[in-house]
């Protein structure tokens, strides 16, 4: 995440599902995503931790094929926009 020291985001395969983690501390301590309460369209998601959470589509050097990516900003610290999905 750029503008935000030591905040990144990573994929990581757990018990064969990709979830997407976050750090805010140079990669000590990870956490999941919480997902919103709503979809883009306004409907609920019906996804709560710790059962379900929120996945990030973010590009794999070694998979060019994933769709989307994190987009973010050095001048907007603490924006950040992706595609992803709640996954339980």
């Amino acid at each position: 995440v750029r503008g935000v020291k030591g905040v990144f985001l990573a994929n990581q395969k757990i018990d064969g599902k990709v979830t997407t983690l976050i750090t805010y501390n140079k990669g000590r301590d990870w956490d999941f995503l919480n997902p919103p309460d709503i979809d883009m369209n306004g409907k609920p998601t019906n996804c709560k931790p710790p059962d379900c959470y929120l996945h990030l589509h973010l590009r794999w050097a070694d998979n060019p094929y994933v769709s989307g990516t994190v987009h973010t900003k050095d001048t907007a610290p603490g924006l950040i926009m992706g595609a992803g999905k709640c996954m339980t």
